[in-house]
């Protein structure tokens, strides 16, 4: 049903959010950007990128609509949406028009629904600016027969390191399957082609995913639940205190520790649920080989340099540790 009647105020910015090079110039670039068709007005520029953690407020029937742009939840490399006012709440889905519906039709309790970009504010040059702003490279389309390739990156990198100049490039192709939206995984299991060959997307969050709780959730369900009790509250603050403490480091049995009784032992089947979960939230396992009664995780993205210092301080004996874990 086409909207009748409503009252809309366009969107307004509650937070910009940011560019992640693996998303906004990775295989799946077109999701994170708005490609518009329309003629590039004065003043306007194009395409416009959709911030990871993206948030805008929008006015339908005097109510306040906030959206929400994460990873989605089935394909991480991918964007999703979530729109909530006051207690309502969508699922992460992969467009804001139906995260929008959705809580509209519960608030309401109507069959109204919402298409398009637009509610999003982006024909506002306000918005548009913050979104590209410190954007050095913008991604564009080639179009082919029925291909469209999305180009993200072009140009020459200088490596002083090695006083060499190589070509970089990457692109991305895209083509309508059927009429419909699929993940990759459905698309290569459903053709049927090179049945031999599996491919899989990466399902893991980043630290800046742990305050949505739509995702942490999930992630619980689905590593957790089913091998550590207590309630939600307490795990999901493991990694809220884990996120504001100075160091990205901790140490497995002492973090997880904070929800347990004194006198808890560890069940293997529970450690190995956490360290699922530790993973699929983004964190590594940096304990050195030598090292078997402790383990150190940490919380950044790359974690050679803390992998290799805690090798060195072991090896020079600066690193002591005791096994006060029960594990049975």
């Amino acid at each position: 049903m086409a909207m009748i009647n409503t009252h809309i105020t366009s969107g307004k910015l509650v937070a910009t959010g940011s560019i992640v090079p693996e998303l906004h110039y990775g295989p799946y670039l077109r999701d994170w950007w708005v490609f518009s068709k329309e003629k590039i007005q004065k003043n306007s520029l194009y395409p416009i990128p959709l911030h990871l953690g993206l948030e805008i407020m929008l006015q339908l029937n005097k109510n306040p609509f906030i959206i929400h742009v994460v990873h989605h939840i089935h394909s991480p490399l991918q964007s999703g949406y979530i729109c909530e006012e006051g207690g309502y709440s969508s699922d992460i889905v992969e467009s804001a028009s139906k995260a929008i519906t959705s809580v509209y039709q519960l608030v309401f309790g109507t069959q109204t629904k919402y298409a398009g970009l637009f509610y999003l504010g982006l024909d506002q040059p306000e918005i548009v600016q913050k979104l590209v702003e410190g954007i050095l490279f913008y991604p564009f389309i080639v179009e082919l027969e029925k291909i469209s390739v999305f180009v993200g990156c072009l140009g020459k990198i200088n490596q002083s390191n090695i006083n060499k100049i190589r070509q970089n490039y990457s692109a991305s192709l895209f083509y309508k399957y059927k009429g419909k939206q699929y993940f990759a995984n459905a698309v290569w299991n459903q053709t049927g082609i090179l049945k031999s060959v599996s491919i899989s997307i990466p399902s893991n969050y980043m630290i800046m995913d742990w305050n949505n709780r739509i995702i942490m959730e999930h992630l619980f369900k689905l590593h957790l639940k089913k091998v550590v009790g207590g309630l939600v509250e307490e795990w999901f603050q493991i990694f809220q205190d884990w996120k504001q403490q100075k160091s990205n480091i901790i140490e497995l049995y002492n973090h997880i520790g904070k929800i347990y009784n004194s006198n808890h032992e560890f069940q293997e089947r529970e450690l190995r649920g956490w360290r699922v979960m530790f993973h699929a939230a983004g964190c590594t396992n940096i304990t050195p080989k030598e090292i078997h009664n402790v383990e150190f995780w940490m919380n950044a993205l790359d974690p050679k340099k803390d992998r290799e210092m805690l090798a060195n301080l072991y090896m020079d004996g600066f690193l002591k540790t005791y096994d006060d874990s029960k594990i049975i």
